[in-house]
């Protein structure tokens, strides 16, 4: 339907019947509205027989339109003015509207056919019948959107380290903010190491650690090769990064891994390097031995030896594993203390290195670490 057929003429017979069957298109429906509210003969066609002509009913009898009531300002004594002289002696509403429109008239002194504005009667009907029209037919719903409410200011942070995704720091009253999505367990856990300096509980792990034996008075036995790492930890990964240390001008080395009662599990063939990574994934949830071999300066030796202790690490099971490094993405702090707490060590200390070199000099990230290199 176009604007057209809603302004110059009338509603189409088929339109009409759509409006009383309530199936005409949303864009129909506008302009439908718009020519109703302005031609009283397709409004009447319309609502004819249909619920809203039976809501109108239900408002009050028919009223006379302003046609009629300006031709019986002009001429009340013709014949064809009968019927609206004897519909205003028992309509109230037509009777004032009649009053009004003469007194308007002799105000200013009208004698040509210019029309004054119509009283508001005139159009409070429809109008209601056609709201009553286009909420049935188009589902209009009315949102009420509360007055604005100033915001509360902040209390101010007593303390706070700059991490990935910003400012993470505890306020005056003890809560953390910086870090959206934080369960509950991890917060407390930001909270007690900002405020107090307090890395999480681990889990018992003196299967992964091992003393340093004593060597009888007068021995020295310093080692040439050092196991890095993992060593006394958890690792995340099912395919860690095996670390040692050796003299420079060191020949080839190999990696040897057992499972905890010594049986193989993985080994390198000779290379040069510090750093060994498996093809195969490890079983996880299992405690691990690796040893590191190689020849420097001619001598063939393999590390650790006595009386440094194993080099014994546990492969993190998947769900313990996923749980931490979700955090990974959201702040190294949490991160960090998610990963100490569940014995991943080298881990934890990794992350709060790279947190403190984006806050050099920060003591509370100093105490952390303190408290991290504390436990072996």
């Amino acid at each position: 339907m176009s604007a057209d057929q809603t302004s110059a003429g009338h509603l189409p017979p088929e339109l009409i019947a759509k409006y009383r069957t309530k199936t005409l298109s949303a864009a129909e429906l506008v302009l439908a509205s718009r020519h109703l509210a302005v031609c009283e003969q397709c409004r009447r066609t319309a609502v004819r027989g249909s619920e809203v002509s039976r809501l109108i009913s239900a408002l009050g009898p028919e009223h006379l339109s302003f046609e009629q009531l300006e031709s019986l300002v002009r001429n009340p004594a013709h014949a064809a003015n009968g019927e609206c002289l004897e519909h205003v002696t028992f309509c109230r509403t037509c009777a004032a509207e009649l009053a009004d429109l003469k007194a308007f008239r002799t105000t200013l002194g009208l004698t040509g056919r210019r029309k004054p504005r119509e009283s508001v009667l005139r159009w409070l009907v429809p109008a209601v019948a056609l709201a009553i029209v286009l909420i049935t037919f188009a589902g209009l719903e009315f949102i009420r959107q509360p007055a604005g409410i100033p915001a509360m200011e902040k209390p101010a942070l007593v303390t706070s380290v700059r991490d990935l995704g910003g400012v993470v720091g505890v306020d005056a009253t003890g809560q953390v903010r910086g870090v959206l999505g934080l369960e509950t367990t991890d917060a407390q856990a930001v909270l007690e190491a900002l405020r107090d300096g307090k890395v999480p509980a681990q889990p018992d792990m003196r299967d992964l650690s091992r003393t340093r034996e004593t060597l009888l008075s007068g021995e020295t036995n310093r080692p040439v090769l050092t196991a890095v790492g993992p060593t006394g930890t958890v690792v995340s990964s099912d395919r860690p990064l095996f670390r040692w240390k050796a003299p420079a001008g060191s020949g080839s080395f190999r990696i040897a891994v057992f499972d905890s009662d010594f049986n193989p599990v993985a080994a390198s063939g000779p290379f040069a390097g510090t750093e060994w990574q498996p093809e195969k994934p490890m079983a996880r949830g299992k405690t691990y031995i690796w040893t590191i071999s190689g020849t420097v300066g001619g001598v063939s030796v393999t590390a650790p030896q006595s009386p440094e202790p194993e080099a014994r690490f546990r492969v993190a099971d998947q769900a313990q594993a996923e749980a931490v490094l979700q955090r990974a993405a959201k702040s190294d702090l949490a991160y960090s203390l998610a990963a100490w707490k569940a014995g991943m060590k080298e881990e934890a200390r990794t992350a709060l290195a790279r947190l403190m070199e984006k806050n050099p000099g920060t003591k509370e990230l100093a105490r952390l670490a303190t408290a991290m290199a504390a436990e072996h």
